[in-house]
């Protein structure tokens, strides 16, 4: 029994621990709050508006957790929040928990103006929790997040600027919460490079602390009422990770930056563009700003080639690729040589390519070949033999005078062999000792066949 109670005690004492990481962050009415450029977001983008003023701004990536006891105070965070994303040509996508589909739309009517044109232009979205997170009334946290995907592809292509989302988890029960936490810390990996704005919501007074603790750890921050009032409790642990991940990111885009030739650093699951230095924008012709809202398969010419190369060094194995064609802004199609690699950043494995253009290198290759099949030529049509051996007396080269003379069919047939194989030894030793001669001295001999 006593050990039983030690294990208990201990437990307590880890989550006691885990909870006082968090801790209120310091703000004031309507002060900004900048939070941290998520990894692989263009930091010199505005940040998006949430109307919460003790929020404040965020970026693209952000991922919160709200803890409410009422559904007016679901109202008094989300609807401000939703206003926000409609107004600046965002898809707003709102899973609904307690509040039922037409108790969210007429919360929202009764603040948004136009709501109707809104709804008009497909820009508006309330979906029960059952209908997204449940598939044969089961949560699979996979398809789950396949869908936040293909939501945020189907937003790119209709001309919205990202997706603002609201899902609540206050549907799940106690027994749930280790399984939504892991799928919480997936969301994570998921939105923090995307153009995804999310607040996760769950009912304060319907779990223990310690199921709280085990979901909000995998928020960047989360909004709690004390005393009536809104605060924000910032993840401690998660902000020191994020600090470290950012140093991490910055080294590697320091790197990259000062990179002679081109580099770029993308995602080998999505393919999305990350980083690019000034030396892949010059070779290609598009801007920082246009790489990263493009993927690799929009520059290669050859995407089945380059697939099956990015699998491969996905797996961890460097490479070099001698040539590849790849595409420019203007449509032009040239040469590359790469070296791929990959690393880790934070949690998520990138491919860092560096591309060098090898056009110059070619054409140097294809005047050499001109070059040299027009001396073969010339030298096939003299009248008289002609051949190149090495020191040991070793064919290289023969014209086809030569051919015919020693009833070969083609000038290839005698390339590596020696006059022994043509000559019996007296005659093969007569021209052995007369090249070796010629080599040593470097002077010409003129000999007379008998």
């Amino acid at each position: 029994m006593d050990d039983a109670r030690k294990r208990l005690v201990e437990q307590i004492r880890i989550q006691r621990s885990r909870f006082e990481k968090l801790k209120p962050a310091k703000t004031q009415h309507n002060q900004t709050q900048q939070s941290p450029t998520p990894p692989g977001v263009d930091s010199t983008q505005v940040l998006r508006e949430t109307r919460l003023d003790t929020l404040g701004p965020a970026p693209w990536g952000a991922h919160f957790c709200l803890l409410y006891e009422s559904e007016q105070d679901l109202i008094d965070v989300l609807v401000p929040y939703f206003k926000a994303g409609l107004e600046n040509n965002e898809l707003c996508v709102w899973i609904t928990g307690p509040l039922s589909r037409k108790e969210a739309r007429e919360a929202l009517k009764r603040t948004v103006p136009d709501f109707k044109e809104f709804q008009r232009k497909r820009q508006i979205e309330i979906i029960t929790h059952a209908d997204w997170y449940l598939k044969d009334n089961t949560f699979n946290p996979k398809i789950v997040l396949e869908k936040w995907v293909q939501k945020l592809n189907h937003a790119r292509t209709k001309g919205f600027t990202g997706i603002r989302v609201t899902g609540d988890g206050s549907v799940f029960e106690e027994q749930d919460l280790r399984a939504l936490a892991e799928y919480e810390k997936q969301v994570n990996q998921t939105i923090c490079n995307s153009r995804i704005i999310s607040i996760c919501t769950y009912q304060s007074d319907k779990y223990s602390a310690v199921g709280l603790v085990e979901v909000v750890s995998n928020h960047q921050s989360a909004i709690v009422k004390r005393q009536g009032k809104w605060e924000v409790v910032e993840n401690t642990g998660r902000k020191e990770a994020q600090e470290a991940l950012r140093e991490s990111e910055e080294k590697y885009r320091q790197v990259v930056s000062t990179t002679i030739d081109a580099a770029m650093l993308f995602d080998p699951e999505t393919r999305k563009f990350i980083e690019v230095n000034p030396a892949c924008e010059k070779l290609y012709g598009y801007t920082r700003e246009e790489f990263l809202n493009l993927r690799q398969t929009d520059i290669t010419a050859e995407p089945q080639k380059s697939d099956e190369s990015i699998k491969k060094t996905a797996k961890g194995k460097p490479h070099k690729i001698d040539l590849r064609y790849h595409r420019k802004k203007d449509g032009i199609i040239f040469p590359v040589e790469i070296s791929a690699s990959t690393f880790k950043l934070g949690a998520k494995t990138v491919v860092c390519c560096v591309i060098r253009d090898i056009t110059e290198r070619i054409h140097a290759q294809e005047a050499l070949n001109n070059e040299h099949n027009l001396l073969r030529t010339l030298v096939d049509n003299l009248p008289d033999a002609v051949y190149i051996k090495d020191t040991k007396g070793r064919f290289l080269l023969g014209n086809a005078e030569l051919a015919r003379r020693f009833n070969l069919e083609n000038t290839q047939d005698f390339t590596g062999k020696t006059d022994y194989d043509f000559f019996d030894k007296e005659q093969a030793d007569i021209c052995y000792e007369a090249e070796q001669k010629v080599m040593k001295s470097g002077k010409p001999l003129l000999y007379k066949e008998q």
